[in-house]
């Protein structure tokens, strides 16, 4: 019997993936073959010519098949792609003013690239901050006592992304208060008045 003869292509064409693509896999069989091909991804049942979304990291196998009738044998192929995680979430931190009298606020702004939820800790001072992100932003309001700092921004990992440990590069600083000097006249300038 005929062995049909299986071509898998997976779309773009990329060495590697990262976690969050979306492929398209076809399976085609050479030949006038009628019977359905079966295509899997890592074991789980994938429509032919579909989509499939890369949902973590790592080898992933697709195999393609066509079972054995009276016409032909079984034929079979396999091929294999790999995903990795996002590089970083966190593309920016920025904290306004970066100079602040004590008792203000400053204001740490971290954007994050292709996360519109979840939370970032924001460390000032060997203190940590968690500060949820909505639509891409997180943003930290606080008072802090006279001094120099550094904002760091932390994202932990996930299915998606690597860790990430981004700081701001500028120091911001806190100010102490001014303290007014007061001058003191008594006119006519005399030493001792009668």
């Amino acid at each position: 019997k005929l062995v049909p003869v299986i071509t898998i292509t997976v779309e773009p064409g990329k060495t590697v993936y990262e976690v969050g693509d979306v492929v398209t896999i076809t399976a085609h069989v050479e030949g006038d073959v009628s019977a359905p091909v079966n295509v899997t991804v890592n074991g789980v049942p994938v429509v032919n010519g579909g989509t499939y979304t890369i949902n973590y990291n790592g080898t992933f196998i697709v195999e393609a098949s066509v079972e054995a009738n009276s016409t032909h044998g079984r034929g079979y192929n396999n091929t294999t792609f790999v995903a990795v995680k996002k590089a970083s979430a966190i593309t920016s931190v920025v904290v306004d003013p970066a100079s602040v009298i004590v008792g203000n606020n400053v204001t740490v702004t971290v954007t994050m690239d292709g996360i519109s939820s979840g939370d970032v800790v924001v460390e000032i001072a060997g203190v940590n901050y968690t500060v949820p992100v909505n639509n891409g932003v997180a943003s930290l309001s606080v008072e802090l006592p006279v001094g120099d700092y550094v904002a760091h921004a932390y994202y932990a990992e996930n299915a998606m992304y690597n860790k990430s440990d981004v700081s701001d590069s500028n120091a911001f600083h806190v100010t102490d208060k001014l303290v007014p000097v007061i001058t003191i006249t008594v006119e006519p300038g005399k030493t001792v008045y009668e």
